[in-house]
């Protein structure tokens, strides 16, 4: 293995650790199943491109394929798995978004209905006291 193709299949170790974290800490968020599959699928696309970018690499010769019908095929799919990661996230972070909007008025109607004083902490009473 040269350098630069140990290089590459050492930068596909942060996708799966982000995925670790995520997967960790999914009781604190709302939508967490698109950016989880967001992950995955630009995993999925970094390995296609390590895949198709180093001669080097022998996998197509392990399986006995010849090597330029399938990377056409390695390289397609991998700029499909990129396009569909940047989308699933994109869909998290709008889901995340609709979620945390809709909390806060949930927390604005929620205020509203018990007026508090500003100065004592104490609910307002019916006759204003």
């Amino acid at each position: 293995m040269t350098l630069v193709v140990l290089l590459d299949v050492i930068v596909l170790f942060p996708l799966p650790w982000a995925f670790y974290l995520l997967w960790s800490e999914q009781h604190k968020f709302c939508s967490l199943h698109p950016v989880i599959v967001s992950v995955l699928f630009l995993f999925i696309a970094r390995l296609c491109e390590v895949l198709v970018e180093h001669p080097t690499m022998h996998i197509f010769w392990l399986f006995g394929f010849p090597r330029e019908p399938y990377s056409v095929v390695v390289t397609v799919a991998g700029g499909f798995a990129d396009v569909l990661g940047v989308l699933f996230l994109t869909t998290g972070f709008v889901e995340t978004i609709r979620a945390r909007r809709a909390q806060e008025k949930i927390i604005h109607d929620l205020e509203s209905l018990l007026p508090m004083c500003s100065n004592c902490k104490k609910y307002r009473a019916d006759d204003g006291t």
